[in-house]
């Protein structure tokens, strides 16, 4: 079996688009800083953390993400059945973590396998 990536996309604590991600990586900054989606309280002394900017939920960073890399491959024409979704994330709205791969993949049309990972940072 063979595996093309064809496309790229990213939603990340350095920006949303991978031009962002690459500028970022190239000038060396990092996206950690303290946080503010949520309050940290009961956390403390942690307040730092590497959190997206941009509004929406998990899922719609997801799409957003999935819609850039599809737009980047030239919209291939796929077999439904022969397009897979693997999906790093490290939430999930209402802990419903496999429901990201499932969001995108209907989004897409995509009918083949579905894998989303969640193990922290490295999920990406």
């Amino acid at each position: 079996m063979s595996v093309v990536v064809t496309g790229l996309g990213a939603v990340s604590a350095l920006g949303v688009g991978v031009p962002a991600l690459r500028a970022a990586i190239f000038a060396g900054r990092h996206g950690i800083r303290p946080v503010t989606r949520f309050d940290v309280t009961p956390f403390a002394p942690v307040h730092l953390g590497g959190c997206v900017e941009a509004p929406g939920t998990c899922f719609d960073w997801a799409l957003a993400a999935a819609r850039e890399a599809w737009e980047d491959a030239g919209r291939p024409a796929v077999s439904p059945r022969r397009l897979a979704v693997v999906a790093g994330t490290t939430e999930g709205e209402a802990h419903d973590i496999v429901g990201v791969a499932r969001v995108v993949a209907e989004a897409l049309g995509a009918e083949g396998p579905r894998l989303t990972v969640s193990t922290a940072c490295t999920s990406s």
